[in-house]
């Protein structure tokens, strides 16, 4: 066991270390942060500038010296990300939702692109409840997004880009959905060919379609539009989107869904639509009446299996275990082309009054 002298130099040494990270956390507004995450930042602060043994002793019930103590050792553990909490454990529906997130992100991983290398990028979805690093998981990925903003699910590199990464970069590059990013990440990032947004709908599109079903939509929400844009811009890379069905992949460039965006249609009238009825989300939505988004099958995750977990705090949590995901019949000329579109010249005042 450590003494209080030894916890005070090995606390120092992170915080000195943290300390960047730490300030920018700061400086988010309070509100957006979380009032009890903005306490922890304060109390580090002052753990840094009077000690542990100090801080403890102004008058506090045992029960909050433990949450500090607590909170230094995640902090030791942790980093800055420590400073974050993250509520309560979330089952249901969400956690449901999370899991197929998952799924479709191993299904685009597991599509076959000449010439392409794809890899994780954006935090992981949420851990199980009750798992050893629910609340790492969690953190993790309320630090990404108070720090860095949205990032896209996956990275494509050139497959001669990533294969002349040296080891200590590609390890980097393997940590992360675990990590905020730091500035050497940020050079090899810059060598992706493009990021990755992996969307998924809980349609099986064939049989729907046979059963005289609607059209596909490629959605985006509207809060994300921003996002997407702002990390294009900061790292000059373009964003394809990857809808994942159940029997079907599709891709399309995200310049051209902000085109749609901007001008109401994508290729035709009505193949655009804002939905404004979920709820709080607002969604944009396009409309694809043919295949010529369509770059891949998937293999019908028919071995999934429903389970349900007993939490020691006696919440019961039902969740589907989804069988392994994988794409086949990979069409990689679709992919290229979305990646590589760039926004066609606006035509002519007497040209766009003739299109629809």
């Amino acid at each position: 066991m450590s003494t209080p002298e030894q916890t005070d130099a090995i606390f120092k040494a992170k915080f000195q270390s943290e300390q960047q990270a730490i300030d920018r956390l700061a400086k988010i507004d309070r509100k957006r942060v979380g009032p009890g995450s903005a306490n922890n930042i304060d109390l580090l602060k002052e753990i840094d500038t009077r000690g542990l043994d100090r801080a403890l002793g102004r008058r506090r019930s045992e029960d909050s010296k433990e949450q500090i103590r607590e909170l230094v050792r995640e902090f030791i553990l942790y980093g800055a990300k420590a400073v974050l909490l993250t509520g309560a454990q979330r089952g249901g529906d969400f956690l449901n939702n999370q899991l197929r997130g998952q799924w479709a992100e191993r299904v685009a991983l597991s599509m076959k692109v000449d010439g392409l290398h794809l890899v994780p990028f954006g935090p992981s979805g949420a851990a199980m409840p009750g798992e050893e690093d629910h609340r790492e998981v969690i953190m993790t990925f309320r630090e990404i997004l108070l720090l860095e903003g949205k990032r896209p699910d996956l990275l494509a590199f050139d497959t001669a880009v990533w294969n002349a990464l040296g080891p200590a970069e590609q390890l980097l590059a393997s940590q992360w959905p675990k990590r905020r990013l730091e500035p050497v990440d940020d050079q090899i990032v810059r060598k992706a060919r493009c990021g990755v947004e992996v969307k998924n709908s809980a349609w099986h599109y064939e049989t729907r379609r046979n059963a005289g079903g609607g059209p596909l939509s490629i959605t985006v929400k509207k809060e994300e539009v921003g996002d997407i844009q702002s990390w294009s811009s900061g790292t000059g890379l373009p964003v394809i989107f990857v809808q994942v069905l159940f029997d079907e992949v599709y891709c399309m460039s995200f310049r051209r869904i902000v085109e749609a965006i901007d001008r109401g249609y994508l290729y035709a009238q009505g193949d655009y639509s804002l939905d404004d009825q979920s709820g709080e989300k607002i969604y944009h939505k396009v409309h694809l009446a043919d295949r010529r988004h369509l770059c891949g099958k998937v293999v019908f995750p028919s071995a999934s299996t429903a389970e349900v977990r007993l939490l020691v705090d006696g919440n019961v949590v039902p969740y589907i275990r989804f069988a392994p995901a994988t794409a086949f019949g990979v069409l990689p000329a679709v992919i290229v082309t979305e990646i590589d579109y760039v926004t066609p010249p606006t035509p002519p005042a007497t040209q766009r009054n003739r299109h629809p």
